[in-house]
């Protein structure tokens, strides 16, 4: 169960974080979707779990939902990925960190194509639409691996 300790500004939450700084630091620091999705309920909830429905700060993790809590008052469901670029994606929280490390870490961004290549996805569409969703919020992505490049 994950308990809500006091509220801070949603800013702050992205402060904590630094921006790994080589690859290997990047690959040391996300391995997987666990730890990926750990970072990210960290930085939405850094003093503990908060529902966005009724506030309250107790919550558990749902078993048949990946990386999804719901409140212990009011039952709504909240996914670490909600309000996210990643929202409602099929792909793992693995490829969209090592995307937006990518696109955050090249000047000029990366194309689908690039994309697809580096990340050795399955098909081009896949690439082309989460390229696609990071070029519409690029502060999303950039928030997401580089707090402090999103300013």
């Amino acid at each position: 169960m994950i308990e809500h300790k006091a509220n801070t500004l949603p800013s702050e939450a992205f402060a904590v974080v630094d921006f790994p700084r080589s690859l290997l630091e990047f690959q040391r620091r996300f391995p997987d979707d666990a730890a990926c999705a750990a970072y990210l309920a960290e930085t939405r909830w850094p003093e503990g779990f908060v529902c966005p429905e009724c506030g309250h700060g107790k919550a558990w993790r749902l078993d048949t939902k990946a990386w999804t809590y719901e409140c212990s008052r009011c039952h709504r469901q909240t996914s670490v990925r909600a309000g996210t670029v990643m929202h409602g994606s099929k792909l793992s929280l693995t490829v969209w960190f090592w995307a937006a490390y990518l696109m955050a870490t090249h000047s000029n961004g990366m194309s689908a194509r690039q994309l697809w290549r580096q990340l050795g996805l399955g098909s081009y569409k896949s690439a082309w639409l989460l390229a696609a969703k990071m070029a519409i919020k690029p502060a999303s992505y950039k928030m997401l691996i580089a707090p402090e490049a999103a300013g």
